[in-house]
């Protein structure tokens, strides 16, 4: 793994994951956002977090949406992931309109669609490494024990096949945010949403963590949406957006 955030010149190396076919060379939209707007109400006051936000973002991308504390990134991503709803806009994703569904089609929305990565890990203290990557397949219907197979080879193409019978408390911080990655795609989603998933990392275990990302996005095509207040992540992007208040500043395909 590399060490330090990766440089805007770094030289690409072979990806870990080998095991996997290259993502296709012609991306399609995956996501179409169009005047979407998020209020809250704290109290009697309005809070607006997103204004009128349209967007689009193809099949297969790697983006990094940036901005401080306070401009929308994590609203942004809870829309996304179905978590949260608008309250103006439309918001579609494969294909799917969200804005109509029900709980329970939102519920089964991001069971075959969304995987999730947050700044703390949020693995399950009392099951191992394998068993909390199993949980979205026992979520889907897959049994038990088939399902913790599945997992196992998910963390060894992540490089995690000799951690897989530790307990949270037994990994590493890396350690932990790379089986919380595993667990984000081995129901194979088509989208992962990323919420400061370096953030609570020191700079090695970060690059480590944010090469297999990149790695999972050129190998198996899965689309990423990171949210982070870190520049830093520029060069491994494909796109580039930028909130600020609330509001889109910058939306460009990386060079």
């Amino acid at each position: 793994m590399a060490c330090g955030i990766l440089p805007a010149n770094r030289e690409r190396r072979e990806d870990p994951l080998t095991s996997q076919s290259p993502a296709s060379p012609s991306p399609s939209p995956i996501i179409h956002l169009d005047n979407l707007t998020r209020t809250y109400q704290r109290g009697s006051e309005e809070v607006q977090a997103l204004f009128d936000l349209t967007l689009t973002i193809e099949k297969s991308a790697f983006v990094v949406v940036l901005g401080p504390s306070g401009s929308g990134k994590s609203t942004l991503l809870n829309l996304l992931g179905g978590i949260d709803r608008p309250t103006g806009g439309q918001l579609q994703i494969a294909g799917q309109s969200l804005n109509g569904l029900a709980e329970h089609e939102l519920d089964q929305f991001r069971r075959d669609n969304i995987g999730f990565v947050f700044q703390f890990n949020n693995l399950m203290p009392n099951l191992e490494a394998a068993e909390n990557v199993a949980l979205p397949l026992v979520a889907r219907g897959m049994n038990w024990r088939p399902a913790l197979v599945r997992a196992e080879e998910q963390l060894a193409a992540l490089g995690l096949s000799h951690r897989r019978r530790h307990r949270p408390a037994e990994l590493s911080g890396g350690e932990q945010q790379r089986v919380a990655l595993a667990r984000a795609v081995v129901a194979e989603p088509a989208i992962v949403l990323a919420d400061e998933p370096t953030g609570d990392l020191d700079s090695q275990s970060a690059a480590g963590v944010l090469d297999l990302m990149s790695s999972l996005n050129r190998q198996r095509g899965v689309t990423f949406v990171v949210a982070t207040h870190n520049p830093g992540l520029r060069p491994l992007a494909t796109m580039v957006v930028s909130l600020a208040n609330g509001r889109l500043h910058e939306a460009s395909s990386a060079s």
